[in-house]
């Protein structure tokens, strides 16, 4: 699964860095650079956190100059790429610590990321033009994180990855940094999601890993639901998670009505692991009816199926090459592997 949010406070990306309040004292996070930007800073290898913090803060990490023209207080600082697997995929790493699974993982983010990074853009507005150009460049840290938030203090686990992509973006045309354009990566993330559970399945299987498809995803073969179940006490969700409500019920306290297909807002947890959401309501961390929005910061890929974005991207990327009724269907691995096929082609 892939969730992205935006982040607009500089203090709170500064977090990325540091060890997140929900995770165990000393686990070890592995933060890397990654993106053709970063490379044009200078930026290889671990993450730092005096690079990292002056990336949030606007400022180029060479010389400590302003990186794009324009730093106001109230600005889009970045979007945090949550790339989570399978509770079976997650399980079996922290059983095993098999590092098979791990590189599977990085290689599917890794592959993912730089498939965005190709269709990054800016926008143009000198010579009163109005349009977005293609820079094909970002810059991100990825923090890979092994576990979920406590319950009860105690962490399920859980393999994910929070790839942080800061809002610049080198224009070669005009030769300078400026703020990146993310609305059509937001948009796409359907495909985008598709496109990174059919990597990570791939590269498992790959490892010698049997995979058994589930509705609109997978797990490892081999391991009993009950098992998994057991190890699945908190849905995987962040603060700022756009959620909806996939059965009606009432909040703890019984005091307010949760009416089914109403959207949410992730505002906190509370110490048990309860989930606090817009206006202060307290939803039971045992109430199970909540489903994550693709993205946090745009409706317009809420209801849109991996079909159609698969069809809007390919035409819009290939136009011609294909014919209207010519995709293979999204609802499959088979159709999902070939379109990515195709696409790379």
């Amino acid at each position: 699964m892939i969730r992205i949010t935006q982040q607009d406070s500089a203090k709170s990306a500064k977090s990325y860095y540091t060890t997140a309040d929900y995770y165990s004292e000393g686990q070890e996070l592995i933060g890397s650079w990654g993106g053709k930007g970063a490379a044009r800073l200078g930026l290889e290898g671990t993450v730092d956190q005096f690079s990292f913090e002056r990336l949030c803060d606007n400022l180029d990490p060479r010389t400590g100059e302003p990186l794009t023209v324009r730093t106001r207080t109230e600005r889009t600082v970045g979007y945090d790429f949550t790339f989570s697997v399978p509770k079976s995929v997650s399980l079996l790493y922290a059983m095993s610590g098999d590092e098979g699974i791990m590189d599977a993982f990085r290689s599917a983010v890794d592959e993912t990321m730089r498939e965005m990074e190709a269709e990054m853009q800016t926008r143009v507005r000198r010579g009163h033009q109005d349009v977005n150009r293609t820079t094909g460049n970002m810059t991100w840290a990825e923090f890979i994180h092994t576990t979920s938030r406590p319950v009860d203090g105690v962490p399920d686990p859980q393999l994910h990855a929070h790839v942080f992509a800061f809002n610049t973006t080198w224009d070669e045309e005009e030769q300078r940094w400026k703020a990146g354009q993310f609305r059509e990566l937001k948009r796409d993330a359907p495909y985008f999601q598709a496109a990174f559970r059919v990597r990570l399945a791939n590269h498992l299987q790959d490892q010698g890993f049997g995979v058994e498809r589930k509705r609109d995803d997978f797990e490892i073969g081999g391991i009993p639901a009950d098992v998994l179940g057991r190890f699945s006490r908190r849905t995987a969700l962040s603060v700022g998670d756009r959620v909806r409500i996939t059965a009606g019920g009432k909040t703890k306290d019984g005091n307010h009505r949760l009416s089914n297909g109403s959207l949410m807002t992730v505002a906190g947890f509370t110490k048990r692991g309860d989930i606090i959401v817009d206006h202060g309501w307290v939803i039971d961390r045992h109430f199970g009816h909540l489903s994550h929005g693709y993205v946090v910061t745009s409706h317009a890929s809420q209801g849109v199926t991996v079909d159609k974005v698969f069809r809007r991207r390919i035409q819009r990327i290939v136009p011609g090459d294909l014919p209207a009724d010519g995709l293979c269907g999204a609802d499959t691995w088979e159709g999902t592997g070939a379109d990515l096929h195709g696409r790379q082609e």
